[in-house]
């Protein structure tokens, strides 16, 4: 109860930020203990709308490294760290289309672990075709037919990457304190970690609604067999780009 009445500051506009990391970062941590206690399913009910709440008004990142994205990275792990079961059945469907919503929208490292989620409910709960899934569907079929486009994309952020951090080293030469590197996140259309998660909820989703998503599934079909079908070493020009080379051979 404590904690359900404690997190009302992360939707707090008055509270500095730094206090609404530190309290996501304690219930974090304490997590499992707030799940096997009595009170769970009223931190359910109390919670979840302030969770969705505090996603929809604070940006998304394209860097790791700063208090909003490891904020917007621990909420978003929180809610997949809750047990599928029926004390979560009444969340389920918005949990989905909140995911559904980032997948699409986030930035890679968030991304993917909406991915897992939605695994994991779709799975479990067998939930109703939804107008978010539909959509989430279509930016599947969007990522593989623009693979090609994906690939030129990449090169062209992490070169951007690389520039930004060179010119930062340049400026502070006659600081003492050189400069953090820029940790610069893909956007989740530019993932090849979320674009290696796809087939699986493409699979469930067939079994799930075949009848309704059928047509979309066998459009994405031949797109699927292109991409498995790609040389990584000629898709991805090693030099300077290892880390992409690598996420795109594990796809």
């Amino acid at each position: 109860s404590n904690t359900s009445d404690a997190l009302n500051l992360l939707v707090d506009a008055s509270v500095d930020f730094a206090d609404k990391l530190k309290r996501i970062q304690d219930m974090t941590e304490s997590l499992d203990d707030i799940i096997h206690g009595n009170n769970y399913v009223t931190f359910l009910h109390n919670n979840i709308p302030i969770l969705f709440q505090f996603l929809r008004e604070t940006e998304i990142q394209f860097t790791t490294d700063t208090p909003q994205q490891e904020a917007r990275k621990h909420v978003i792990n929180i809610l997949y760290r809750l047990p599928t079961n029926d004390n979560l059945k009444p969340y389920s469907n918005d949990i989905l289309n909140k995911s559904f919503n980032l997948v699409i929208n986030d930035n890679e490292e968030n991304a993917v672990i909406c991915v897992w989620l939605i695994i994991e409910h779709i799975k479990y709960y067998k939930p109703q075709l939804t107008p978010e899934l539909q959509q989430f569907l279509h930016f599947s079929k969007k990522i593989l037919a623009d693979l090609p486009n994906l690939k030129n994309e990449l090169l062209a952020h992490e070169a951007r990457t690389q520039e930004s951090n060179k010119n930062s080293a340049k400026d502070s030469k006659s600081e003492s304190t050189p400069p953090r590197p820029l940790t610069r996140v893909f956007s989740s259309r530019l993932s090849f970690k979320v674009l290696a998660e796809l087939p699986v909820i493409l699979l469930l989703s067939y079994q799930c609604y075949k009848p309704t998503i059928e047509p979309i599934i066998l459009d994405l079909i031949p797109q699927l067999i292109i991409a498995i079908k790609l040389d990584p070493h000629t898709f991805i020009p090693e030099p300077n780009n290892k880390d992409i080379l690598i996420d795109f051979i594990s796809t």
